[in-house]
């Protein structure tokens, strides 16, 4: 028993400060500045709220345990905000990521946060939590009682900061969802449509596009009736779309611009239209790509 014990301080002091799984595997997170990433004003006040919030979680001891749900479409940015995080945590500040995948049974719940608890200072981050902690009332009861439990369970006895992230917040337990000792601030990704040019035109830039002089502005205003879906996402796709069909080396005009601009927003428009629940039986096409690769 005590060489045991040995092994797994051993282990703790190995892992503490890097970016595992639930299963101790050691991953590589893309981590981002806060500089190098574009939000809309409103969004962007609450990103800064929240690493703020981050950085006095770390250096002070009175709150221990800190929750946030981050809302979104898919290719909205919530992935960068653990990309911030994950940037700016000292050294000893263990990152535990988590998809699905990893928690399909309470047994993987506990073994998660087992893990984080072991490995404290640390940032708990579960992707796509709906999959998890759905209503109870829609057969969820199992998983969703288990990760109650453990935020509640956890508030006392471990440092942690807890990133959680939907695409489907209304399948949520609202037990987990409208609970403030759990989940402490909601931010929803939205409204990107209003820094719409200044998306397409930094990823051009990372493309080497090259765009006749306000083109993107000219293309932006002419579909500003139809941007309340406008993505980082739709950014990348515009000018992937534009790269392939642009191989001379001529500036894009805005009515190419424009069109690109079109034909991905309809993507997402369709997407839009598929019911909130049944996204994950029948997944809609999606743009392609991050906007920050």
């Amino acid at each position: 028993m005590e060489f045991e014990r040995r092994i797994e301080e051993t282990h703790i002091r190995e892992l503490r400060g890097q970016a595992v799984t639930p299963h101790l595997e050691r991953v590589e997170l893309r981590t981002y500045r806060r500089e190098d990433l574009i939000y809309p004003v409103a969004l962007a006040a609450q990103v800064d709220r929240l690493t703020s919030a981050f950085r006095n979680w770390y250096a002070g001891t009175q709150v221990p345990q800190w929750g946030v749900l981050l809302i979104g479409f898919p290719g909205s940015g919530k992935t960068t905000v653990g990309g911030l995080l994950a940037g700016m945590r000292p050294s000893d500040c263990t990152y535990v990521l988590c998809s699905a995948k990893d928690l399909t049974d309470p047994s993987d719940i506990d073994r998660a946060f087992r893990t984080v608890e072991l490995l404290a200072p640390a940032v708990l981050h579960i992707d796509d939590v709906d999959l998890i902690a759905r209503d109870r009332r829609a057969g969820g009861a199992g998983l969703t009682h288990e990760l109650m439990e453990r935020l509640d369970g956890m508030q006392t006895r471990a440092k942690v900061f807890t990133v959680l992230t939907s695409n489907n917040p209304g399948a949520i337990d609202p037990a987990i969802r409208c609970r403030p000792g759990r989940i402490s601030t909601r931010i929803t990704f939205e409204g990107f449509g209003a820094c719409a040019a200044e998306l397409i035109e930094r990823r051009a830039h990372a493309l080497d596009l090259i765009l006749a002089p306000d083109a993107v502005t000219v293309a932006v205003d002419a579909m500003k009736e139809r941007l309340a879906l406008f993505t980082p996402d739709v950014a990348v796709n515009v000018c992937a779309r534009l790269r392939l069909t642009r191989a001379n080396g001529t500036p894009c005009t805005a009515a190419e611009v424009r069109q690109a601009l079109e034909e991905t927003l309809a993507i997402v428009e369709d997407a839009a239209t598929v019911p909130y629940l049944d996204r994950f039986s029948a997944p809609p096409p999606a743009p392609i790509g991050d906007m920050y690769d």
